[in-house]
């Protein structure tokens, strides 16, 4: 396919990400290159670097759409609730629903790892932390009386166990743990924890 040269720099950024997004949910990351993508959209390899400093910084952007999607998602749920047990309900059927439904994009959020000598970004961790804030103001609700550390300690410990179960579903390992569906042990998780942060008055 000929060079392209009709897409401003902001254009081109989005193509990029929507290509690599469609190459990963259709093959996987391991088939993510800078000739795949390029080869997509019609431009050559060494435009993509003109952007993108090398793979990994493109995954970090499509990571943080992913961050952003499901922000956007879990809080358009909570605003729908009214009290704090409802709003955490939402939160959690949100969370296994885009699992399920966004199952690439999950993983890659969550098995990327950048090389030994590269650290996170501003950006990156913002929405990270967007994300986890999220989760910490609903847990708030629910035990006002706990410090601001130990709601948002809480709110990292709650999303690693909910990662942890979706991880069991997603190799079909969950019923060597439990006979429980994904939703009860997930609900199990988070609500055993937070009546054990009131029992010991956190």
């Amino acid at each position: 396919m000929a060079r392209r040269t009709d897409h401003s720099r902001d254009e081109l950024s989005d193509l990029i990400l929507d290509e690599a997004q469609k190459i990963i949910e259709d093959k996987g990351v391991a088939a993510l290159t800078a000739r795949s993508i390029a080869s997509a959209i019609g431009y050559s390899p060494g435009t993509l670097y003109n952007l993108y400093a090398n793979i990994d910084e493109i995954i970090l952007h499509l990571n943080r759409r992913t961050m952003d999607d499901l922000q956007q998602k879990l809080s358009d749920a909570v605003h729908k609730s009214s009290s704090g047990r409802a709003k955490l309900d939402k939160l959690i059927t949100t969370y296994l629903k885009y699992n399920k439904n966004s199952r690439q994009r999950w993983n890659l959020l969550f098995e990327h790892r950048l090389p030994p000598d590269q650290t996170l970004p501003k950006w990156y961790k913002k929405s990270l932390n967007q994300l986890l804030d999220l989760l910490a103001d609903t847990i708030k609700t629910l035990l006002p009386d706990c410090g601001n550390k130990e709601v948002k300690h809480s709110a990292r410990v709650i999303w690693s166990g909910l990662y942890g179960v979706c991880s069991l579903v997603q190799a079909n390992n969950l019923t060597d743990v439990s006979a429980k569906s994904v939703d009860e042990m997930a609900r199990s998780l988070v609500y055993n924890y937070i009546s054990g942060l009131k029992r010991s008055g956190a």
